[in-house]
């Protein structure tokens, strides 16, 4: 399996020299010791994982700020870095995507790119700490669970267990960067009016336009900005049903995304100090409420300009619908008995998971084309983030986890540590990278550290 031969070798040689950066070709800067930065000393918590420590065997929290970093590299050296990092999107959307396979083509891909856990808030609290999951103690998308110990997941246990303290960008803020963050952030981070009130800002964050949870709908949705040191609500209401395309397309979560990280770029890039800002949309995550937004939404609500009848008869995939079909989905149909694992005495254990629903092969097609026009406003997103960057911009687009869509036996979902899940795009393009695949096997716990050696510290 691929968790037990070369990954701890591979991690281990990118914790030593660079982490991704030591792969991707830099022309400028030495290559430094990665890793630091993302670990360090946490609160005292209910729950207590285990504390994190850097490749050296002290906890890095315990040395003076000054000593932390290194010595920063001058701003000429530093490039702005952007990350897109979408939801639940499965390598097979990729080749819906032109503005992705342009990036592609532009910087380094790397096809054998994976995610320490396939579930949401796991994955990107592990993408902001350069940490295991075990090492983070969020294990889960809720802080519910069995553990009496404290929560196990979620926002809740990602600020309890000092996660935020030690997240990439308290560390390049502390290096002169001016940090955003746009979209969705950790789940249950929300606003829910009359029962949760706006949570605390997260230190490190220069400005932090959160857009809250009701944006899996697509529409009718509350964002933030920072404002006098604290969190003030920005509101997005849904347009009436039966209102022009274009007023409902406006209106549309992803919209919004964009305009809040098109005019972080604009305000800060050309200043004197360099930039880090995460953009983070809620496609091609499904929507979460039966109803949706609209009476009739599909489960994966793209623009209206991208679906059937929009801007073309048969919608926008990003590629023509119709060549979408089961067989971009390797694994489709799978008998499931193929995939039970077996016990050390050759007999076969219970199955991964269990199928939930049970569609004919059609659903899962709908659902590819759908998920494929959802992709569509990323990827216009991504298009114009790499026209407004400008040359001294790292731009980066991942995936917090992949997606099955009948594969291997399973419904619609992920979770699992089938290559479904927890394979997912890694583009990463910008000064000094040389175009090209690389072979290598990286792990979304290399980007923190990566990003660190980017910026020098």
């Amino acid at each position: 399996m691929w968790v037990e031969t070369g990954f701890e070798e591979d991690t281990a040689r990118m914790r030593r020299h660079g982490g991704i950066a030591a792969l991707i070709g830099l022309v400028a800067g030495s290559v430094l010791l990665a890793g630091c930065g993302t670990v360090g000393p946490r609160p005292a918590a209910a729950a207590d994982p285990p504390r994190p420590v850097s490749d050296q065997g002290a906890a890095q929290g315990d040395r003076a700020p000054s000593q932390q970093g290194g010595t920063t590299r001058e701003r000429a050296d530093r490039p702005n870095i952007v990350l897109v990092l979408m939801d639940d999107f499965s390598m097979d959307l990729l080749q819906t995507m032109k503005g992705a396979r342009r990036l592609a083509r532009k910087g380094a891909s790397y096809p054998h790119s994976f995610v320490v856990d396939s579930l949401c808030c796991v994955s990107r609290s592990s993408i902001f700490t350069g940490q295991y999951p075990h090492q983070t103690g969020v294990r889960t998308n809720t802080a519910a669970g069995p553990s009496n110990s404290g929560p196990m997941g979620g926002w809740e246990a990602f600020d309890t267990y000092g996660n935020d303290e030690r997240s990439v960008n308290v560390r390049l803020q502390d290096a002169g960067y001016t940090t955003g963050f746009v979209g969705k952030y950790l789940n249950e981070y929300e606003y829910v009016p009359g029962r949760k009130p706006v949570p605390p800002v997260p230190p490190g964050w220069s400005q932090f336009n959160v857009v809250f949870g009701s944006a899996y709908d697509g529409w009718g949705f509350d964002s933030t900005t920072i404002r006098d040191g604290g969190l003030h609500l920005v509101s997005h209401p849904a347009p009436p049903a039966g209102s022009p395309a274009s007023v409902i397309d406006d209106a549309y979560a992803g919209r919004a995304i964009e305009d809040y990280a098109l005019d972080f770029i604009r305000e800060h890039r050309g200043g004197q100090a360099p930039y880090f800002l995460e953009v983070a949309p809620y496609a091609t995550h499904s929507r979460v409420n039966a109803a949706g937004a609209y009476a009739g939404e599909p489960l994966f609500p793209a623009m209206l300009r991208d679906r059937v009848g929009g801007t073309r008869p048969g919608g926008n995939c990003g590629v023509p619908c119709r060549r979408l079909t089961t067989r971009d989905l390797p694994g489709f149909g799978d008998d499931r008995a193929d995939n039970r694992p077996r016990r050390r005495n050759g007999r076969p254990a219970t199955a991964w998971n269990t199928l939930r629903d049970r569609l004919p092969a059609s659903a899962y097609v709908e659902s590819l084309r759908t998920r494929a026009q959802m992709a569509q406003s990323v990827d216009r997103t991504l298009r114009k983030i790499i026209r407004a960057v400008g040359d001294d911009t790292v731009v980066v687009l991942t995936s917090d986890n992949g997606f099955h869509l009948g594969q291997h036996g399973l419904g619609r979902g992920k979770g699992t540590a089938y290559d479904t899940d927890v394979r997912v795009p890694l583009l990463i393009a910008g000064p000094g990278i040389a175009p090209g695949r690389r072979q290598e096997m990286v792990n979304n716990i290399d980007l923190a550290p990566t990003f660190e050696d980017l910026a020098g510290i």
